[in-house]
């Protein structure tokens, strides 16, 4: 992918250019937001994904966000930050931001982070003569085999991009969300899989996932997908087949937070959709994404 890297700090700069470049990526340097936003104009906004810092002189990451989303450019955002400005963090998933990355670095989470967005971005399709009447249902029940997220991602995505495109809405953010809940449902719902053992060990996690898989007893639950869209909202369900668990012991995320949550998936959820509800039992989550 081409990646701009935006950072005052000329060391983080180029650690997380070098890494990105290993990786196989092509990476730009800035070194604020008014150089960053001069080279995506003259890019004429043709960058993958873009790193920012969130403090920085001259332009700050909220105001390039900001100015980004003003000009409709649907570039993916990942926000470097600290663990002392939560509610900067706060303000960037609220302005559009796809994923955060917190200081200093641990690069084996960002590689899940490319992967995802490289996979949104895989099977693009333009949707043409999308109006304000525009109207979708779209289902789909799929096995328990994570390896079935890459293809059901992008066709959703390019489902409700029109219309986030319509409506001056992030899709990638909302794919994120997706990505995040769908995988969950297979992982934790229909695998019943124990997050302390990722903790523990992830290569460990990784082989149990794929052990049971292959099993009758995990591998033939499926995942419910139903989603609706139309120019007012966009709703999606997603269900497993698990036994589902407690929800009302899920923690807040809002401005009082002393730290960033290690797992990000639920946080990124909260940050990105306008609504979040679960059944009684805990197998079936209900996002809604309003367009204002």
């Amino acid at each position: 992918m081409d990646i701009l890297v935006i950072d005052d700090n000329a060391q983080v700069r180029k650690m997380l250019s070098s890494y990105l470049i290993k990786n196989g990526h092509i990476v730009e340097m800035a070194n604020d937001g008014k150089q960053g936003w001069d080279m995506i104009e003259r890019a004429n906004g043709e960058y993958d994904l873009i790193f920012t810092d969130i403090k920085m002189p001259v332009m700050n990451g909220l105001e390039l966000l900001e100015r980004l989303r003003s000009q409709n450019m649907d570039i993916p955002v990942i926000i470097m930050t600290g663990y002392a400005v939560i509610e900067l963090t706060l303000k960037a998933f609220k302005l559009g931001a796809y994923d955060f990355l917190t200081k200093p670095f641990e690069f084996k989470p960002l590689l899940a982070t490319l992967d995802k967005i490289e996979t949104i971005k895989a099977s693009r399709q333009e949707m043409v003569n999308i109006s304000e009447h525009y109207h979708a249902q779209v289902q789909f029940s799929i096995p328990s085999k994570t390896r079935y997220i890459k293809s059901l991602i992008p066709i959703l995505h390019n489902h409700f991009k029109p219309l986030c495109e319509l409506h001056k809405q992030d899709s990638h953010a909302i794919s994120s969300c997706l990505f995040e809940t769908v995988k969950n449902a297979i992982v934790y719902g229909n695998l019943e899989m124990n997050p302390d053992l990722k903790e523990q060990s992830s290569e460990q996690f990784n082989d149990q996932i794929i052990e049971r898989e292959a099993t009758n007893l995990y591998g033939n639950r499926q995942v419910h997908v139903r989603a609706d869209f139309n120019a007012e909202r966009l709703k999606f369900e997603i269900e497993d087949e698990g036994n589902g668990f407690d929800t009302s012991a899920l923690p807040e995320y809002d401005e009082s937070m002393k730290t960033l949550p290690e797992e990000r998936g639920l946080f990124l959820v909260k940050a990105n959709m306008d609504e979040v509800s679960w059944n009684e039992t805990g197998n079936c989550i209900t996002m809604v994404k309003q367009f204002k």
